[in-house]
């Protein structure tokens, strides 16, 4: 396998479009293109890095890509059926920048070029509207409950603080689970190792219940409202787990980001005849 790397200058292509919230102009172009092919023309992995300059992305925090169309210049399909859209969550994001990778398949290697790139990007931007930011103070005090909170009540949202007990019981029924399934199927039950690792002191778990999907991320700050990272993030859309480099304080705070109409940036993109290496 011979695999290609080049880095585009973002001159080479760069298009204006106006974000749907702002009155500023968003560029985005396109620049480092990540392509691995094979002599056998296999299909692999094609990556296009986006980059996003303006006042309307300033502070985004995630970056949610919907590619809708994406040909080689010999007409080949490049849309990849298992990755409708991509989210790429920004950390301490340069001002008035953003980034997002668009993954696709690759062309095949006569292909020079991809001829079309056409789809949309979504940019969070939790501080266009204060509704976006639900914040919480002592959650830990709360552990073992669900979290009492007008704001994520009304968006039929509920987050429950697990004690190690009640997360343990959970694990053990979704393991029983399986095993129970497999019992039916092979007529035997086979052996399941936990999906999540164990939780020790400096653990949060928060077991979460989202049906309109407006959870956009989950951050923690500590006593003078600074961020505190974990140093690992596990789990699932409804379990999650997060591992702090020491046991989390009393005065540890909660901020639950949302999606709301005025902190989504909707903006359109429109390549042609980006060149491959």
């Amino acid at each position: 396998m011979r695999t290609f790397r080049l880095i585009l200058s973002t001159l080479l292509a760069l298009t204006t479009v106006c974000a749907a919230q702002s009155s500023n102009d968003v560029k985005v172009s396109y620049g480092e293109i990540t392509d691995t092919r094979t002599t056998a023309e296999r299909s692999s992995v094609l990556q296009i890095k986006l980059k996003l300059i303006g006042e309307a992305v300033r502070g985004a925090q995630q970056v949610k890509t919907e590619v809708s169309r994406a040909v080689d210049d010999t007409g080949k399909d490049l849309l990849e059926p298992q990755v409708a859209f991509r989210v790429t969550h920004l950390y301490d994001p340069p001002a008035e920048q953003a980034e997002a990778t668009i993954q696709l398949r690759n062309p095949v290697r006569r292909a020079v070029a991809v001829k079309e790139l056409e789809g949309e990007i979504i940019a969070f931007v939790a501080r266009n509207d204060s509704a976006a930011t639900v914040s919480i103070d002592h959650f830990i005090s709360q552990t073992g409950e669900t979290l009492t909170n007008e704001a994520l009540q009304s968006a039929d949202i509920e987050i429950k603080v697990l004690t190690r007990e009640q997360f343990d019981a959970i694990n053990k029924q979704e393991m029983d689970a399986r095993q129970s399934m497999s019992s039916g199927i092979l007529g035997r039950p086979l052996p399941f190792h936990s999906r999540y690792p164990q939780v020790g002191d400096n653990g949060v778990v928060l077991k979460i219940a989202d049906p309109k999907s407006k959870v956009v991320a989950i951050e923690f700050v500590d006593a003078s409202g600074q961020t505190v990272r974990p140093r690992m993030t596990v789990g699932s859309e409804e379990l999650r787990i997060f591992d702090f480099s020491q046991k989390p304080s009393i005065e540890m705070g909660l901020k639950v980001l949302l999606s709301t109409p005025k902190s989504m940036i909707h903006i359109p993109f429109n390549f042609t005849d980006i060149p491959l290496p």
